[in-house]
């Protein structure tokens, strides 16, 4: 894996916690019709602690397709999104996977961690793996 990120570098008494499991293999599917965000995916159901950085790596779905991605926190039903239009392009046959990205967010502890795509051509599928660093 290539060289991530982290706050603790810049702050060696700030204590990061990086989950050695990620949540791997979330389909994330899109809506009919091109660029329609399709339903929102469940990442974690309660995160344990403060979230201050998200590793995402995607894993070409359904053929080659371009992906905008957001990730969102809210209970079923009132999502909110937290990071928008995430791009993933996998137009490629070589380009089979993407990532790692590493996203600075701040998720207080207890919340449903989700996301949801669209693609250019609509109703297509794709995989993401998320790991959480958590302040510990």
């Amino acid at each position: 894996m290539p060289f991530v990120y982290s706050p603790a570098l810049l702050n060696p008494r700030l204590q990061v916690n990086l989950l050695e499991t990620p949540t791997n293999n979330i389909n994330l599917v899109s809506a009919v019709g091109a660029w329609n965000k399709g339903n929102w995916v469940q990442i974690d159901a309660v995160t344990a602690r403060r979230v201050i950085g998200l590793i995402i790596c995607c894993t070409q779905g359904t053929g080659g397709r371009q992906y905008r991605f957001d990730i969102g926190i809210g209970n079923l039903g009132v999502e909110v999104v937290l990071v928008p239009d995430i791009s993933f392009d996998c137009d490629n046959v070589d380009q089979q996977t993407s990532g790692p990205y590493r996203i600075e967010v701040d998720i207080p502890p207890n919340m449903r961690l989700t996301a949801r795509t669209a693609d250019l051509a609509g109703n297509n599928n794709f995989d993401i793996s998320v790991t959480q660093e958590q302040l510990v």
